[in-house]
């Protein structure tokens, strides 16, 4: 799926049923880590029953975290501010930034798991980066290259790019 307009973000829904660990990985695409402040905002899992409401990805402490720079943030941005994407701020989700990968223990108990991904608003001049998203060792989610470019133009006003 390849992100392309003004877009930055992209939604992620995927099955989980029968899942023990769920991995959110962040790759940066190429280029190094320079920029790449990536969030996983509005993180839900749906639960087996239907008739359950989703629970909050913030409810759980993840069973290990690694980040390329600085500490992942629970319901902030890698920089610990509000976690914005495509204008749109989100209360709760993770910042983090590339190279991560955050594991979860599910234990088989979720049946979807949904978020927006995307490059936080605060990224600087250029950031890219592949999201992942795995049920124990199988992928279930990848999006093609995200990546942001701002233009200085003559007036000082900046254009956003993603391609």
């Amino acid at each position: 799926m390849k992100v392309t307009g003004n877009s930055k973000s992209q939604q992620v829904d995927v099955s989980v049923k029968s899942v023990n660990e769920l991995k959110l990985i962040i790759e940066n695409a190429g280029d190094g880590i320079s920029c790449d402040h990536a969030d996983w905002a509005d993180a839900k899992l749906s639960p087996c029953l239907s008739d359950n409401e989703k629970t909050n990805l913030m409810d759980f402490n993840w069973i290990s975290a690694t980040t390329g720079w600085k500490t992942i943030q629970k319901s902030k941005n890698i920089d610990n501010n509000q976690i914005t994407l495509d204008g749109k701020v989100y209360a709760t989700g993770i910042g983090t930034h590339a190279n991560s990968e955050i594991v979860y223990n599910l234990n088989g108990q979720f049946s979807g798991f949904e978020c927006v991904a995307g490059l936080d608003d605060e990224t600087s001049e250029f950031g890219s980066v592949i999201f992942k998203v795995y049920d124990d060792d199988k992928l279930l989610f990848q999006n093609d290259k995200l990546m942001t470019k701002k233009i200085h133009n003559s007036d000082n006003s900046r254009n956003i790019i993603t391609i």
